[in-house]
């Protein structure tokens, strides 16, 4: 009997690795390419990205400073405008810097393991490297020009300002002078003609008033000219101020 039941524990034992085996052969997968495997992980991270997005989203919406603010139509377009701009200002960013990064390391590969359209454009970006080298240097020298300049105009301004008030004092204490001189023959007479062309002036005013009022001043230049002189006060000061305007 035990012979038996040995023999029957190994009819069973063959039987389950038979069966395992068959599993195994009959479900074997076909390997993936890494194409595929790149594109899945893509795919899943970008699932994973748009889940953590909406999260984020929902634990931001659901704080206090989100619920109790009472939005209007200038809030949300404002908070568009600023998050558009952020937007765009981090993809410019981005592309700079991952730009800036191709171009080092294509500058930095030696030409022989190039393709003659890498080394054409390698080539290109070294010229226009030069250039702005050189527009640099020429820029530099323009900017320490400039700065001379300002300098040099600062100290002519100061200098002209000096000159300025030393002039106008000079005026000033000539004008004092010339005041506190004692008046003489020659301011006499002068006193005396502007006395006389004050007397013509009221003469003139009373002409002119006198006319009625139908009279045809266009037809008589001569008064028509006569009528400013009835209304400027002739005084010494006035007469020798015209006279230093004159010379």
């Amino acid at each position: 009997m035990s012979g038996f039941r040995t023999l029957k524990e190994v009819g069973c034992k063959l039987d389950e690795d038979l069966r395992n085996l068959s599993s195994q052969l009959f479900c074997v997968k076909v390997r993936e390419t890494e194409e595929d495997i790149i594109a899945k992980k893509l795919q899943d991270l970008t699932t994973f990205t748009s889940k953590y997005r909406l999260l984020h989203a929902k634990i931001s919406a659901s704080t206090p400073q989100v619920t109790d603010r009472v939005l209007n139509g200038a809030d949300v377009t404002s908070d568009l405008e600023e998050t558009i701009q952020k937007r765009v200002l981090e993809g410019a960013i981005t592309k700079g810097l991952s730009q800036s990064r191709a171009i080092q390391n294509l500058i930095s590969t030696k030409d022989s393991k190039l393709s003659p359209d890498l080394v054409d454009r390698k080539e290109r970006i070294l010229e226009r490297m030069r250039r702005l080298r050189a527009l640099d240097l020429e820029l530099h020298q323009l900017d320490s020009v400039l700065v001379e300049k300002q300098s040099e105009h600062e100290a002519a301004r100061a200098q002209w300002d000096a000159l300025l008030g030393e002039l106008r004092d000079r005026r000033a204490a000539a004008t004092a002078d010339s005041e506190m001189v004692e008046p003489g023959p020659l301011y006499d007479k002068l006193r005396i003609l502007v006395d006389k062309m004050e007397c013509v002036r009221g003469l003139l005013g009373r002409l002119v008033a006198g006319r009625s009022s139908n009279c045809d001043w266009l037809s008589e230049p001569r008064a028509l000219r006569a009528l400013p002189l009835t209304r400027q006060f002739n005084t010494v000061a006035s007469v020798m101020q015209g006279g230093d305007e004159e010379l």
